[in-house]
């Protein structure tokens, strides 16, 4: 895909992979951007994709804000200074507001992966509908996420090997799990959903779902009808 990012980050007390920035350089001579953000940090995007850098805070992703002039409000700055902001600097300053609860506060399409330098935490977070991908594997003491599989698995050093039951299931037209992918050992972050990892531990957690309202009898709804016309 021609907009997407990537992020391979070494968990606490993991070794370096030996040749992360030999991975990263390959996908720099073919037009990514790369960024080592930290020791055993490599973040690498294209495109409408960006990195950010934010205090103890490193941020890659894409992002596609729908409520800027809340968010202004929110975190008390002044439209003025807001505006010069791009959508991951504006998210990245809600998340140093807010914490983990930046969701609450957020309107948009985004695929994000943060990285606390002061903590070691490594989080991920993926939009409300799910209109951007995010992906992650969990391989060789270090966390690899982001919106571009192939970019994912080439920085965990992982080998793209296909999961035979998972194709079956789709060639038959059966329910796949949202969060599965057809391939061995890379998962899928749902649409709503929080990755949070630290140390060795790694979690996902619902933050948003969406509320439907009770079922009304089918004979009230002429009246209800002409009521709200």
């Amino acid at each position: 895909m021609s907009h997407g990012f990537a992020g391979r980050i070494a968990l606490s007390g993991a070794a370096a992979l030996p040749d992360a920035d030999a991975r990263a350089a390959r996908m720099a001579a073919v037009g990514w951007q790369i960024e080592r953000a930290a020791e055993g940090a490599q973040m690498a995007w294209q495109g409408a994709a960006a990195y950010h850098r934010l205090g103890a805070l490193s941020l890659c992703g894409l992002v596609l804000l729908d409520n800027r002039a809340r968010l202004y409000d929110a975190l008390g700055l002044a439209p003025e200074a807001g505006r010069v902001l791009s959508d991951l600097a504006l998210l990245a300053h809600a998340r140093a507001a807010r914490g983990p609860a930046v969701t609450e506060i957020l309107s948009g399409s985004f695929s994000v992966l943060v990285l606390d330098h002061d903590t070691g935490r490594v989080e991920g977070y993926r939009d409300h509908l799910g209109v951007y991908p995010f992906y992650y594997n969990l391989h060789g003491g270090a966390l690899s996420a982001g919106s571009d599989i192939r970019a994912v698995l080439h920085l965990s050093g992982a080998r793209l090997s296909p999961d035979a039951t998972r194709i079956a299931d789709f060639i038959r037209g059966e329910e796949i799990a949202r969060d599965l992918t057809v391939f061995a050992g890379l998962s899928r972050l749902p649409a709503a959903h929080r990755l949070d990892t630290s140390g060795v531990e790694s979690s996902i957690a619902r933050y948003w779902q969406v509320s439907l309202p009770p079922p009304e009898p089918a004979e009230d709804a002429p009246a209800r009808l002409r009521a709200a016309l």
